[in-house]
């Protein structure tokens, strides 16, 4: 059927009469039924009313066909000017003015027919000019689309590329006349405030005009009043859709060279007319009709400014007819327009119930930041940043073509945040490809198909994909193509939803909100920025620790200066912030200033009520430019754990066969393996009960393991507190093998395999010798394994991720002990026999070394220490007996403890009646050993003792196998006096009566010993270095005088050691 249009206007009688005529012919013949119309009294239409512009100078005609109603006065403004007010003035006989103050009374609905499908217009009820405005529920009728949108508070509508009825429901309205500061007025208040004198003193309505409308034209028809506010929205919705206008993939503005444009129209079987000259496509006849090719190209290019009008036709409707306007691209546009900087307070919003919001400076990637901090624990909340003045240099177009949209962010607490794309209002969305770029280690990661994701610990940009993506409207309701979007919104900010259980006391900073034309661009840039100062890491996680941790705090970024508080507040602007400053105990040894709870207690900081110690620190460095950058402020919140008041040892495996006394897993193709095997102790000799490995296959690696239970390491309370333990330590017999030049490889492994305990580590023959560092090849015997435990002691490997050992246990559950068998090939086919017993967790290793008569290895370092930077202590000097410092004493000679030397630890080394040795451990951990290419050594020889010759060696030793090297007396040393004198001495190193001060040697003077030990590459490997042997003379008149030595020590520069002693060459140069 086809519905025919009245070309003239009808009468509110004649269109009730006609609509029920066509409602009951239309039934008769089983056609769709069309709504009745309501009561509608316009009191403006097409073809009767007037229109005048404040502000702007426009150019007006009357369109006939144009509205669902007919005719429809068009106004395109002439001027490039920033917004304007447009007045639409009633026809003093139309039918509205005709209604009594009364009858306005029970009218239901405002209504206007608006058409702007190329700019913006806001349409509202304003009846006492620009000052005045509406508030309350209305509605959108698309006339082109049949889309209806209902609005249950709200102003009215700012809607562009808009088409239909607005529809304001004057039921529950509410009005002001005082520039919206206040809606005290009913339609009912308006009604008597606007007739006064009994008679319609109502004149027209206005509407707002927004800024860069010049050019476009825009529609008004079908303005006045209801008596059905409902009833008019379904009349509305059975009439036939109008023909809608052309629509663009692009919006006008600013397009890349050679952009096609390419032309819709969303009427099914309308064609689509065009111009490129100016003229009206309805009637022009240099109008084309738009078709693009087989391969879906456009006719229409753009290389160069152009304006393109359009109109569509649908059986011989035609649709309102629409102007794009573009401009090619300048080469000299910036890539990245920033559109929020962080700095400015005003152009953000958030409810301060929830949360604070403030600017904090030098935090941002370029400066200032805004920082948001959570202090609500229910529900969500939104934090608003709106756009500056520099989104106005985006045209909907060149908006359009931008490929990324981002924004900065820092969430550094360890909580997980999610963070997404949400542009002007609530129930906005993204959804497609987006990239996370870190500014402190310039990772890149690509997230593909989501809505956003998931951070921790993250500090950088999150990179929004535009082209390709969806946005979508309405949660989800409506979805529209990046260009879709842009072309039917204005962007006016950004809202960050954050969820309140996760962000509650937490801080998130937000900065650099910016559109990219170039994605390839935009990574070129960032990487051209230097990365930001890394926030500080505690090297404690949080929680409970033991009394005296040390928490150490240190800064990925070199040369960063860190700065905490031990008393709650922002480092950043404290008064108490405090530099971390680690104190110095020798060379590559550092103590942290902060200890469970000292550091609080000599600050007289309690804790807070739930007994918790907070650090909150902050680092920050120069950038390349000079200027500070500061880190996000960390949060370590910790306890004291109790005091351990349990034993000191505690036997975590007797070898007996019972309970967790067992053998574990093993494999019985590589290895035969029992529990409870009766065996003779090498220590005492006494029978004991073992757990028995006999090795049957020897070039495979495998493990083997055996059962712990740590349930006895409890304190008084109940608290296990395995992971303090100061030392480990076990029992283990090797036996078979072919001789004593064969050893027996293994590795400790922890709970499971790939954990293995890296540590210092002693092993104690039954004969009273000590090797350190050894444990991983044995030969035939019986020893004590001792595993120092302390802070620094980690577990790693290919299973865990390196931690502490305090970390590692205080967070899995330890019942099993493992060895990593190495492949070897044992000699005759002679496979070794091991026996493992007495597995003990030591909470005193002080004592337990006391108690093996090796007190000695456990002398602690502290700021007295004679030594400095420029060199590395290997022995002390403050163990004076075997296995007590010392690794080897010759005969006649007698050693004792001294207080000579300035540290106020040294040895005494009283001479024998002839030629014998003392020799000292290594006792250095230090990884920059390995660099090292000399060695140092402090003396004393007391005045009246004599001149003293002294010969110097030392030992590399890896895996069983040592080597040794001589001084060579046809080379020379450095001898500094305590004057500071220095002299360059060639030969023997003799030293005189009265000589108090340090002998040095380069590394090169030093020459393999060969037949001593076994060849590996003749070359001192200092970070495996295992004995230092001084040999003297005490024969003649030196028989029974003592001299004193100390610092054993190795030097990475020859020429920074020296001058750390000396002051001044001697001019005497023996």
């Amino acid at each position: 059927m086809k519905i025919l249009s009245v070309s003239k206007r009808l009468s509110k009688a004649t269109a009730v009469f006609l609509s029920a005529v066509l409602l009951v012919t239309a039934c008769g013949i089983n056609l769709p039924c069309r709504a009745a119309a309501p009561g509608i009294y316009y009191g403006f239409t097409g073809d009767k009313g007037s229109v005048k512009a404040w502000g702007c100078n426009i150019s007006t005609a009357v369109l006939d066909n144009i509205s669902p109603d007919g005719a429809a006065i068009a106004y395109t403004p002439t001027d490039n000017t920033a917004a304007f007010i447009l007045s639409a003035y009633f026809d003093a006989n139309s039918d509205f003015k005709k209604l009594t103050p009364e009858q306005l009374k029970k009218m239901e609905a405002f209504v206007t027919w608006v058409s702007a499908p190329s700019c913006n217009v806001s349409v509202g009820a304003q009846f006492f000019g620009e000052q005045s405005s509406f508030n309350g529920h209305y509605a959108t009728y698309n006339t082109t689309t049949g889309e209806f949108n209902e609005y249950f508070s709200g102003t009215g509508i700012y809607q562009p590329n808009f088409e239909g009825y607005v529809i304001f429901d004057l039921r529950t309205a509410t009005f002001s006349i005082d520039w919206g500061n206040s809606y005290p007025y009913s339609w009912s208040d308006v009604v008597d405030m606007k007739c006064p004198n009994g008679q319609n003193g109502f004149d027209g309505t206005c509407y707002y005009n927004h800024p860069n409308t010049k050019g476009y034209r825009i529609l008004l028809d079908s303005i006045g009043v209801s008596d059905s506010y409902e009833g008019f929205i379904e009349y509305q919705k059975s009439r036939p859709l109008k023909t809608a206008a052309p629509a663009a993939n692009y919006a006008s503005g600013t397009v890349k060279e050679d952009t096609q444009i390419k032309l819709t129209c969303a009427t099914e079987g309308a064609e689509i007319y065009y111009t490129l000259d100016g003229t009206d496509p309805t009637v022009s006849p240099t109008r084309a009709k738009y078709a693009e090719d087989k391969d879906g190209n456009s006719p229409i290019v753009i290389t160069d400014t152009t304006s393109i009008r359009a109109v569509a036709i649908n059986g011989g409707r035609y649709s309102t007819s629409v102007i794009f306007n573009y401009n090619v691209l300048s080469p000299d546009t910036p890539n990245t327009t920033v559109v929020n900087d962080g700095s400015d307070i005003s152009k953000t919003w958030h409810d301060s119930s929830q949360s604070k919001l403030t600017v904090v400076d030098g935090m941002g990637p370029k400066g200032k930041a805004y920082c948001a901090e959570g202090i609500k624990k229910d529900a969500a909340q939104i934090l608003s940043f709106h756009f500056d003045d520099n989104i106005k240099k985006l045209d909907k177009a060149l908006l359009g073509i931008h490929e990324t949209f981002s924004y900065w962010v820092s969430t550094m607490d360890g909580s997980k945040q999610t963070f997404g794309l949400c542009f002007n209002a609530e129930g906005v969305g993204f959804y497609g490809d987006l990239v996370t770029y870190n500014t402190i280690t310039g990772e890149i990661k690509e997230y593909n198909n989501v809505s956003g994701v998931d951070l921790s610990n993250f500090e950088g940009y999150l990179i929004f994909k535009l082209q390709g993506c969806k946005i979508t409207t309405g949660w989800g309701k409506n979805t529209f193509t990046w260009g879709e979007y842009v072309s039917a919104n204005n962007l006016n900010g950004f809202l960050s939803y954050r969820n309140n259980a996760l962000f509650t006391g937490r801080k998130i900073l937000f900065d650099e909100f910016a559109f990219s034309i170039s994605y390839d661009k935009l990574i070129e840039e960032l990487k051209a920025q230097p990365l930001r100062t890394a926030p500080p890491a505690a090297d404690q996680p949080n929680g409970a620790l033991a009394a005296g941790t040390q928490i150490k705090l240190t800064s990925a970024t070199e040369g960063a200066e860190i700065y905490y508080t031990l008393d709650g507040t922002d480092p950043l602007t404290s008064d108490t912030k405090i530099l971390y400053r680690p104190i110095f105990m020798a060379s590559g040894l550092y103590d942290s200033p902060i200890r469970i709870t000292k550091a609080w207690d000599d600050l007289e900081i309690a804790p807070d009520a739930d007994g918790n110690y907070t650090v909150k620190a902050y680092a920050v460095a120069e950038n390349s430019a000079g200027e500070d950058v500061y880190s996000a402020v960390q949060t370590f919140i910790y306890s004291q754990e109790p005091v351990y008041d349990g034993a000191k040892d505690v036997i975590l495996n007797n070898g007996d066969g019972t309970g967790k006394n067992k053998v574990g897993w093993h494999n019985t193709a590589m290895v035969d393996a029992e529990s409870g095997v009766e065996y003779t102790r090498g220590d005492d000799g006494k029978p004991d009960l073992g757990m028995k490995f006999n090795i049957k296959e020897s070039n495979v690696a495998h493990v083997y393991w055996m059962g712990l239970d740590t349930s006895n390491c409890k304190d008084s309370t109940g608290y296990n507190q395995f992971h303090n333990i100061q030392a480990l330590s076990y029992r283990v017999q090797i036996s078979g093998m072919a001789n004593n030049s064969q050893v027996f490889k293994s590795g400790f492994v922890l709970q499971k395999e790939g954990c293995g305990v890296n540590c210092t580590t002693y092993i104690v023959s039954d004969d009273k010798k000590v090797y350190k560092n050894m444990q991983g090849a044995l030969s035939n015997g019986s020893y004590t394994v001792i595993m120092l435990i302390d802070d620094t002691t980690t577990v790693s490997g290919w299973a865990v991720a390196t931690q502490t050992f305090r970390q590692f246990t205080k967070t899995t559950d330890i019942t099993s002990i493992g060895f990593y068998i190495s492949p070897v090939e044992y000699k005759d086919g002679k496979m070794p026999t091991i026996i493992y017993d007495d597995f003990t967790a030591h909470f005193d290793s002080k004592e337990l070394f006391e108690r093996l008569d090796i007190d000695g290895l456990l002398k602690d370092y502290d700021s007295g220490t004679y030594e400095n930077s420029a060199m590395i202590v290997c022995n002390d000097g403050s163990g004076a007996k075997l296995n007590g410092g010392l690794s080897s004493i010759g005969e006649g000679i007698k050693l004792a403890e001294s207080n000579r030397s300035k540290d106020e630890r040294c040895l005494a080394v009283t001479l024998g009646s002839k030629k014998s040795y003392v020799s000292f451990g290594n006792f250095c951990t230090d990884r920059d050993a390995i660099l090292c290419d000399g060695i140092s050594f402090w003396a004393d020889i007391p005045k009246g003792t004599g001149a003293v010759t002294l010969d110097f060696k030392m030992s590399d030793s890896d895996g069983g196998t040592t080597e040794s090297f001589k001084y060579a007396d046809t080379k020379w040393h450095y001898q500094i006096d305590s004057d500071g004198g220095a002299s360059r001495v060639y030969g023997k190193i003799t030293l005189a009566d009265g000589f108090r001060g340090w002998v040095i040697i380069p590394g090169d003077n030093f020459h393999y010993i060969n037949g001593e030990g076994s060849f590996v590459n003749g070359e001192i490997d200092y970070d495996k270095l295992s004995e230092f042997t001084v040999t003297l003379d005490g024969s003649g008149s030196l028989s029974g005088k003592t001299i004193y030595l100390d610092d054993i020590s190795i030097f990475a520069s020859l020429e920074a050691i020296i001058k750390a002693h000396a002051s001044v060459w001697k001019t005497k140069i023996r």
